[in-house]
């Protein structure tokens, strides 16, 4: 082999390792995402899939702001209604934590009594909170609801994670409500 021989062989086997380390794999993994949610439960097949990200923290929750209509009698009320009104909101946790803790906070009006049921993508209930509101519970009510509360504080969870969420109103002329979704890190 004469010397520009070598040369150009030289120049194509640098191109060539310049190209290979440019190129992408062909077993390149996807961009990074979460599969769709799909909920487990029936009524809420329909609804939104809220994105929760790590940006939603107890300082800065995703909000979401709603009124339940009016549900079983009070003694006042005109017509008695005699229903519970079951509203849905779906979420999926987009996060970068391994294991992210999940935190919900509904919360309304003082007399209403309104419950609060989380479900996982098959539709089995994993948290729930259902204190009767109306009634003082003591300065913090019970371990997860009180006076115009419910809440679940930090359910174990994991990225990609979809939940479906249940505001069940049992007594209420009437409410407006709030529910706050928030992430915090890994929880344990």
């Amino acid at each position: 082999m004469n010397r520009n021989s070598i040369r150009s062989l030289s120049g194509l086997a640098a191109v060539a390792l310049l190209l290979g380390a440019l190129a992408v794999p062909a077993t390149a993994k996807p961009s990074k995402g979460c599969p769709k949610f799909k909920p487990g439960v029936a009524p809420a097949s329909e609804a939104q899939v809220l994105k929760v990200t790590d940006k939603a923290t107890v300082d800065k929750p995703l909000v979401v702001n709603f009124t339940h209509a009016t549900a079983l009698p009070l003694p006042d009320m005109e017509p008695l209604p005699v229903t519970e009104e079951r509203l849905y909101y779906n979420i999926q946790l987009v996060t970068k934590s391994h294991a992210p803790g999940l935190f919900i906070l509904e919360e309304f009006e003082d007399v209403s009594d309104i419950d609060l049921y989380l479900y996982d993508a098959s539709g089995t209930e994993v948290a729930s909170s259902a204190v009767f509101n109306p009634v003082p519970q003591g300065p913090l009510g019970g371990p997860t609801g009180g006076n115009g509360y419910e809440s679940v504080p930090g359910l174990d969870s994991t990225p990609c994670a979809g939940y479906t969420i249940e505001s069940r109103a049992v007594l209420t002329e009437g409410s407006a409500a709030t529910l706050k979704i928030w992430l915090e890190g890994s929880h344990h």
